[in-house]
């Protein structure tokens, strides 16, 4: 889309925004991006709501947005800003672009956003588990544990995760969530913890079997006690081993 002298705009922007910011707020985002590699901070403001979704675009508006976001590190009175940024949140963890604009949230203000961005996204955390971008920010989300972010500030968001947790265990993308769940075995609470194995262990067989899911189930029983699943490991494990010996 053309928007003013030598300046273009994303095909779809319109239909994107829905009528805000306004074009003339655009126009000056985009010559911002194209005048130099710091971006002004202004330009930023003026589509304020809007940063998440721009940055979905294409790389370079992803770029832009993602330095503007290191720009205010330590800057905590900015995440007031941020949080009306995060009702795009879904489509853009989706996004080959947006995703990164999140992550750059998620490192820098951490826990400060983590409570509000969940909130965003949940009831999508199944699709997004399964998503090859998707679940890249739900193991930032995840990794905000470690740097003290509330667990209950996600609890209802990772809650979703219980009653598929065989099928995401098997899912090329989810089961890197899932391990990374029983990874933190320190700051994820216990009874959580539980209840995800237990879920895991009704289709254990399944799980030990599976290409993806055996690791699942391996970093479950490192620290964790549930004779289902420990049987169906070790009876996958003496499968394979069978299996070894008959080809040599």
């Amino acid at each position: 889309m053309q928007a003013g002298t030598g300046i273009v705009l994303p095909d779809g922007i319109r239909e994107l925004i829905d009528g805000r910011p306004d074009l003339d707020s655009l126009r000056q985002f985009a010559q911002a991006i194209d005048s130099s590699d710091n971006v002004g901070d202004q330009a930023m403001r003026n589509v304020q709501g809007h940063l998440l979704m721009l940055s979905s675009l294409n790389s370079k508006w992803s770029f832009a947005v993602q330095g503007f976001i290191a720009r205010q590190h330590g800057n905590h009175d900015f995440v007031s800003f941020l949080r009306g940024e995060f009702r795009s949140a879904s489509i853009c963890a989706r996004s080959p672009h947006g995703n990164f604009a999140l992550g750059a949230i998620l490192e820098t203000f951490g826990a400060w956003v983590t409570t509000a961005l969940c909130q965003e996204l949940r009831g999508d955390f199944r699709a997004l588990c399964k998503h090859q971008y998707g679940y890249k920010v739900l193991l930032k989300i995840l990794n905000t544990l470690k740097h003290h972010a509330d667990w209950r500030g996600m609890e209802d968001l990772l809650e979703e995760a219980i009653p598929d947790a065989s099928d995401l265990a098997c899912d090329q993308y989810g089961n890197f969530v899932i391990r990374e769940v029983f990874a933190l075995k320190v700051v994820v609470p216990r009874e959580f913890t539980a209840r995800l194995l237990w879920s895991i262990s009704e289709d254990a067989e399944h799980v030990c079997n599976d290409s993806y899911g055996h690791h699942v189930a391996r970093e479950a029983l490192k620290n964790n006690r549930n004779a289902v699943l420990r049987n169906a490991w070790d009876a996958a494990q003496r499968m394979w081993r069978n299996r070894g010996r008959q080809q040599v």
